[in-house]
């Protein structure tokens, strides 16, 4: 009987399958990190894709915004960020003219600490910090409407630099195929008004998993709203599953993100047999709220057959996450809800941001019965959200079974949160 050891946070559970059951097991693939990871920086700041370099668009009167993405990302932005200061420093720019800020979206504000993991404690103690999170107060400015209608207020401090620059990564994402590129601006630094309608744009796709396209129309977009405001640099990273720098590219917001695809799609896109009766989860790495859980979700949707069952397996030690009033939401009619939003009634505020989740995951959830194991969700507030909720990954997968039948087809997937199952004979997104 094959025994599929699956993450969960910081530790590792197995999971048995019964041989006649077991398809495959889905995990990002083992590429090649250079051996010179320091030479990998400096050749992708040295040779940026259709842009000058950093260092040539910098000039010594600069105010300079460095926005870095979060904590529930893999960039390892310690490694990079000092290589991409060192060249605005090299180019004149002081450091009291540089900003670094996160690019939380909708999420929490970051701890000292995880700020400090992030980028490092040198850039940590020595530049000014912005670490503004939309539940907080914060102020932003308008600065245009983009091609979809989406007014894109942004934070003063990155509105008002000369320069902005981009430091984050590229993996596979539900509503623009692969992150990265001007996703760091719009929505990562902009006020919930315009994070909400961004995501409610998702619910034009009807029910439509965009994960691992090469272009969506929402990254359309987003690109269109970005050169309004004008990213003028991006380093954009693909780690390996154990966050080692696999690839690095470096200059303009487009052509340099989508260079990054093929090497995102070298380790996360990762071809499936089949689509399985019964799906095994894991929301590793991003597995701290169910907010970023939701991304296993859509991975697993991917691999599970119509009428399955997807079992997500994570801790989940922060609840449900910012979006509090999420399970609320997704307790009413998912027809009632998407029409209180189209209507207006729900607003573009992050009430807004939660109910287009909310209206999304149960689509998925009409496609597929999700269950979970998941020691920071109650029990109430898994049956609020309309999930199964099991206290272990043998009982989880006897109701699978005993829902799908004793000759239920069973795959696995241990990186669910960042993995792209690109199914034989299935197009891409």
């Amino acid at each position: 009987m094959p025994t599929v050891p699956i993450p969960y946070g910081s530790q590792t559970i197995s999971v048995s399958i019964p041989e006649v059951n077991y398809v495959e097991t889905i995990s990002p693939r083992p590429v090649r990190p250079p051996s010179d990871e320091e030479a990998l920086i400096q050749d992708a700041l040295d040779h940026p894709i259709g842009s000058p370099r950093l260092e040539e668009l910098a000039r010594p009167a600069d105010r300079v915004a460095v926005v870095v993405d979060d904590y529930t990302r893999p960039t390892p932005a310690d490694r990079i960020l000092p290589h991409v200061l060192d060249r605005l420093h090299g180019a004149g720019v002081p450091k009291d003219q540089v900003v670094i800020a996160f690019a939380l979206g909708t999420h929490r504000a970051m701890s000292r600490e995880e700020m400090t993991a992030k980028i490092g404690p040198g850039p940590a103690g020595l530049y000014c910090l912005v670490n503004a999170s939309v539940h907080g107060q914060s102020e932003y400015v308008y600065v245009g409407t983009s091609s979809l209608g989406i007014p894109i207020w942004i934070l003063k401090q990155v509105a008002e630099a000369d320069l902005r620059v981009g430091v984050g990564s590229i993996v596979p994402h539900c509503d623009v195929g692969y992150s990265g590129g001007g996703k760091i601006l719009v929505p990562g630094v902009c006020a919930a008004q315009t994070v909400a309608l961004n995501h409610i744009q998702g619910l034009n796709f009807q029910g439509r998993n965009l994960l691992g396209a090469p272009t969506t129309p929402i990254r359309q977009d987003i690109e269109d709203a970005v050169a309004r405001i004008n990213l003028g640099f991006i380093a954009n990273a693909v780690t390996t599953a154990d966050r080692r720098l696999y690839a690095l590219v470096c200059g303009d917001y487009v052509q340099a993100q989508r260079a990054g695809i093929p090497f995102a799609q070298d380790v996360y896109g990762v071809p499936a047999r089949q689509r399985a009766d019964i799906v095994v989860c894991s929301a590793y790495p991003g597995d701290a709220d169910f907010i970023q859980v939701s991304k296993a979700i859509w991975s697993g949707d991917k691999l599970t057959r119509p009428g399955g069952d997807l079992i997500v397996v994570t801790p989940c030690h922060e609840g449900v996450g910012p979006y509090t009033g999420l399970p609320a939401l997704m307790a009413q009619d998912r027809h009632e809800v998407e029409r209180r939003i189209r209507g207006g009634e729900i607003g573009a505020d992050i009430g807004g941001v939660t109910a287009a989740l909310a209206v999304r995951i149960r689509r998925i959830g009409e496609r597929v019965r999700i269950r979970m194991v998941a020691g920071g969700v109650s029990l109430a507030t898994a049956c609020e959200m309309g999930i199964w909720l099991h206290a272990s990954m043998e009982e989880a997968l006897d109701a699978a079974f005993a829902r799908q039948g004793p000759q239920a087809s069973v795959s696995a997937m241990t990186h669910g949160g960042y993995t792209f199952p690109m199914v034989a004979g299935e197009a891409l997104g």
